[in-house]
């Protein structure tokens, strides 16, 4: 009860503020109070560098992104996929005419793997990767990780889980039952 009664004793504050000085932002000051008064439920995601951006040496580049991007990196290790841990680990591409290249190609070299970790962090992983194929990341989101260190539609730098069910899933495949 006394957040509530603080919290709108503040807003009452910021919108007078607001009418009368035109510097003060009442969604500005809104959004600032109410994430520490109501802080937002944290949110895992995978996050792979793919063998492509691994290999050419764009881990602490990519890393920095991450974090300061506002993300923690909860456990991160090196990963040698093998061709079954990449099928199953696929699964929901198989059948699709690129399966077998993209399993071979990523049990080919060792990869890095990260749980992300910050409130929506599924949906603010895959704004921070951009669009899946890079070239078309370069056109629309010239910022993205993905514009920034992928070659193609393959080779495009990162992986990240497209849902909660597949980040809970994948994380399990690639770190065990952490």
């Amino acid at each position: 009860m006394r957040f509530y009664v603080t919290s709108i004793l503040v807003l009452t504050v910021a919108l007078v503020a607001n009418v009368f000085f035109d510097w003060v932002s009442l969604p500005s000051i809104y959004q600032t109070f109410s994430h520490t008064l109501f802080p937002q439920p944290t949110q895992n995601t995978l996050a792979l560098v793919k063998p492509d951006a691994y290999k050419a040496g764009y881990l602490p580049a990519i890393r920095e992104r991450i974090l300061s991007e506002g993300f923690s990196i909860v456990m991160e290790k090196e990963v040698i996929g093998n061709k079954e841990l990449m099928s199953e680990f696929y699964e929901e591409h198989k059948g699709r005419p690129f399966f077998e290249d993209l399993t071979t190609w990523m049990s080919s070299s060792p990869f890095y793997a990260m749980i992300l970790q910050k409130p929506e962090a599924i949906k603010s992983w895959r704004a921070l990767m951009g669009p899946t194929n890079s070239e078309k990341a370069r056109e629309i989101a010239s910022t993205s990780i993905r514009a920034q260190f992928g070659k193609d539609g393959s080779e495009n730098a990162v992986h990240g889980s497209d849902s909660q069910e597949s980040a809970t899933r994948e994380i399990r495949l690639i770190f065990g039952n952490v």
